[in-house]
């Protein structure tokens, strides 16, 4: 997921962008494996985050349950009921296919407390649709 450039519509730019540490200074957050990174939020809650995989199904089901009726109204933009087929809907959105799907998942002990993804109709463009969910507790 992450490079030091991509070739996009002939010009080359950076992939990750740069994120803050623990002391304010720049910090690339490469998540690029299966393999978790230890991240603490401001509080200093320990999370771990790791590129999503299929295992990652059920926690995101039960992520989904937690979720407030309006935060899952500002992800999916429609009045969604918590019944097992959104669930089930709701757990796909982290699935990953190459440079089209990527997702990120938060994990903070076993929990999936969040996730970032994003979906590209086709490998040629350079626009995608990105999200960021987390749960309330853990919005910080």
């Amino acid at each position: 997921m992450s490079t030091t450039g991509k070739e996009c519509g002939g010009e080359t730019r950076a992939c990750t962008p740069p994120v803050r540490g623990p002391h304010g200074t720049p910090e690339s957050l490469d998540v690029a494996s299966d393999t978790p990174r230890a991240i603490a939020l401001e509080d200093g809650t320990p999370l771990a985050l790791r590129l999503a995989s299929s295992g990652d199904s059920e926690r995101l089901r039960r992520l989904f349950y937690r979720l407030s009726p309006a935060t899952i109204y500002r992800r999916l933009f429609l009045p969604v009921p918590q019944v097992p087929h959104w669930a089930e809907y709701f757990a796909t959105l982290a699935a990953r296919d190459g440079d089209l799907r990527q997702a990120v998942v938060a994990l903070k002990g076993d929990e999936v407390v969040g996730f970032a993804n994003f979906a590209r109709e086709v490998a040629t463009t350079c626009e995608a649709e990105t999200a960021i969910i987390v749960e309330a507790s853990d919005a910080g």
